[in-house]
């Protein structure tokens, strides 16, 4: 449990190497914060009390402010 008591941040969480760092901090205790531009496969992660997930687009600086707000007020 490393990330115990940590907040992480994957974005492109709904597959290939995204989807697998989102599940080993989940394995290591961390909260996660999961986003990708597929709501449908960020279902693929985990069901997890320390899962949360939205859809975004880190291209788009626009997103990724929206993304920062939803963080801060508690996601």
């Amino acid at each position: 449990m490393r990330f115990k008591g940590k907040r992480v941040l994957v974005t492109g969480a709904g597959s290939g190497i995204g989807l697998a760092i989102a599940r080993a901090f989940l394995a290591e205790g961390a909260a996660v914060i999961a986003t990708d531009l597929h709501e449908d496969r960020l279902a693929e992660i985990s069901s997890s009390a320390e899962l949360s997930t939205r859809v975004s687009d880190a291209g788009k600086p626009d997103e990724i402010a929206a993304l920062a707000q939803w963080i801060e007020s508690g996601s």
